[in-house]
């Protein structure tokens, strides 16, 4: 009996679910004509949806072949892409690690052959005109393509991983010492990003959500980030996730870190306020800014003056953007690793404050303090800066309905959330504290909350009942909390 392609493409997904994975899924596509037509409509959406390209020439040529085919083109709705291979590896590293291996020496020939070609491929591209030409040709032709971004991580596959890794028998996502000394160039993200921006202005692709990862935004020439090219490029924008690192290039020598600006009068941070400006329906929000490549947000410039945090770079690119951007329309806010005074955090949060859905913080330092004419530390009069975020909370947030706070910190130490003053009876020793410093459970410094009701008793209770502690060795937070995808609702 003739059966339908519905009750077939039916059966085909009830059977991979049953009984075989991927490569027979595969397999089957390739075993005949029929099959393959029965199967596409389920096998297009599956495995074409998001997908995820290195910047090599095989693998951008694997994109354009997909979007120049006339049906899986329109299943592709998310492409990302990792910018690094070998990024920070050497040859003196690669020859270390030749020489401990017991390979034989043709075969080591073969895979540095290899390594190098991968490796030049990468740097031509991001350094020419060539990856954002072939990005504009790929963008233009996917339809239904709503996601577009760029991630650095050894947990997602990016097409061409596999086959980099057996010619080089290296993972080329991995990045290498991070080296010390100033770059002279701007980084492969960085790069990434301008050639990701102009792509879908250039294309006119609509997208409405975006993310980066490490960008250098003050490293970037005013010429070659135009505001006509933002305006294209995020005019339909909903969602953006932003990871900014403070830039390191040679020529940045003219920032002090002392300093409020830029020689050129450019502030730190005025790039990325460029940016959200050009999102005018901007309704999510995630927001990172880190004080060097290495990421590290725990140490304040000078070591042992809690007050130096106020000349830190995340500092300073905060206020510029507190102070100048008006996110009128956002509904969810995520942020991370930042430091800043309750004000400009309030300053940040009241042009939503009637929309404010979602708020998640962690790892965020306020500091309770200002900085007087000569230089010398002046109190501000907010000795319990979070409290002041609270009653903000409290106050003039009514559709509040989600809360997530982590390990959120004050100049010098971390917040804890218990009904009366922290003692001793809030630390365990299993797992020890580290060089004295007492482990905290994981409830002492993180809140939860859901729902319209839950959260605003919750924050009610939080304007009194938090404590300003020492520092603490803490549970991590589980991520699947911290990232979630809201990529199918309904906007």
């Amino acid at each position: 009996m003739r059966r339908s392609g519905n009750e077939l493409e039916t059966d085909l997904s009830s059977f991979e679910q049953k009984y075989i994975g991927t490569d027979e899924i595969f397999a089957v596509r390739r075993s005949c004509t029929q099959l393959e037509r029965f199967a596409f409509s389920y096998f297009a959406p599956k495995y074409f949806r998001k997908k995820g390209f290195l910047v090599l020439t095989p693998s951008l040529d694997a994109l354009q072949s997909i979007a120049s085919h006339n049906e899986l083109r329109t299943h592709v709705q998310h492409i990302w892409l990792n910018p690094d291979c070998f990024t920070y590896d050497t040859w003196e590293r690669l020859c270390q690690d030749y020489r401990r291996s017991s390979q034989a020496k043709d075969q080591r020939v073969v895979q540095t052959r290899a390594w190098e070609d991968y490796k030049d491929d990468n740097a031509r591209l991001l350094h020419t005109s060539d990856l954002t030409t072939r990005l504009v040709e790929a963008l233009a032709e996917f339809p239904n393509l709503r996601t577009v971004g760029m991630r650095r991580s050894t947990d997602h596959y990016a097409h061409g991983c596999a086959t980099v890794q057996r010619a080089t028998d290296r993972d080329a996502r991995i990045l290498g010492p991070i080296p010390e000394d100033e770059a002279k160039y701007l980084s492969g993200p960085t790069r990434l990003f301008e050639a990701l921006v102009a792509a879908v202005a250039q294309s006119t692709v609509s997208i409405e959500r975006f993310y980066t990862d490490a960008i250098e935004f003050d490293n970037i020439p005013a010429s070659r980030l135009e505001d006509q090219t933002l305006s294209s490029a995020f005019q339909t924008l909903l969602y953006l996730e932003v990871n900014a690192v403070k830039g390191s290039l040679a020529p940045s020598q003219h920032y002090h870190r002392s300093a409020s600006h830029y020689s050129d009068g450019r502030y730190p941070g005025s790039v990325l306020v460029q940016l959200l400006s050009h999102a005018p329906k901007l309704r999510e929000l995630g927001l990172q800014i880190f004080p060097n490549n290495k990421q590290s947000y725990h140490v304040a410039p000078t070591w042992n003056r809690s007050q130096s945090w106020r000349v830190s770079y995340p500092y300073l690119a905060m206020r510029t953007v507190a102070e100048t951007v008006q996110l009128k329309k956002l509904r969810r806010l995520k942020l991370e690793k930042l430091t800043m005074q309750s004000s400009m955090l309030v300053d940040l949060l009241s042009p939503a404050a009637a929309t404010l859905r979602s708020l998640k913080l962690r790892d965020i330092r306020l500091i309770p303090w200002r900085q007087g004419p000569d230089g010398s530390t002046v109190l501000d009069g907010v000795e319990k800066p979070w409290r002041t975020v609270f009653v903000f909370l409290a106050t003039s947030c009514p559709s509040l309905s989600f809360l997530l706070l982590h390990r959120i910190l004050h100049d010098s130490g971390v917040i804890r959330f218990v009904p009366g003053a922290p003692g001793s009876a809030i630390t365990v020793g299993d797992p020890p504290g580290r060089e004295g410093i007492p482990f905290a459970m994981h409830d002492t410094v993180t809140v939860t909350a859901s729902g319209l009701d839950e959260v605003q008793g919750r924050v009610r209770q939080l304007v009194d009942a938090h404590w300003y502690g020492d520092y603490v060795v803490c549970h991590s937070l589980d991520d699947k909390a911290w990232h979630t995808d809201t990529s199918d609702e309904d906007w």
